[in-house]
């Protein structure tokens, strides 16, 4: 686990763990400071707020393992890098962040 970072991420649990962070909490992204809140839709999927427009934005489980594997790659936590994944790439990669942090503690 080089810089902290696991070698491997199963999708499915990290799924799991945003599902449970998915309570309307606040969160920040780590990209640019930017306020969301994070909660799970009734189709299962999560949904993310930016405080700045209001606008509820789709985060589905695809896109996270899209993002996910890319990172497996790149171990980058820059948004622009998962341009062709997904455009919700600072949510993901905020929640990611958290995800391997929780495993540090």
């Amino acid at each position: 686990m080089p810089n902290g970072i696991p070698d491997e991420i199963n999708v499915n649990d990290f799924w799991s763990f945003c599902c449970a962070l998915a309570d309307g909490r606040s969160l920040t992204t780590t990209s640019q400071a930017r306020t969301f809140s994070l909660s799970q839709a009734i189709d299962g999927n999560l949904t993310v707020t930016p405080d700045s427009t209001q606008k509820p934005r789709p985060i589905k489980y695809k896109e996270v393992k899209a993002v996910i594997g890319s990172f497996r790659v790149s171990r980058s936590f820059r948004p622009a890098d998962y341009l062709e994944d997904t455009r919700n790439a600072s949510y993901i990669l905020t929640l990611l962040e958290r995800y391997i942090k929780r495993g540090r503690t």
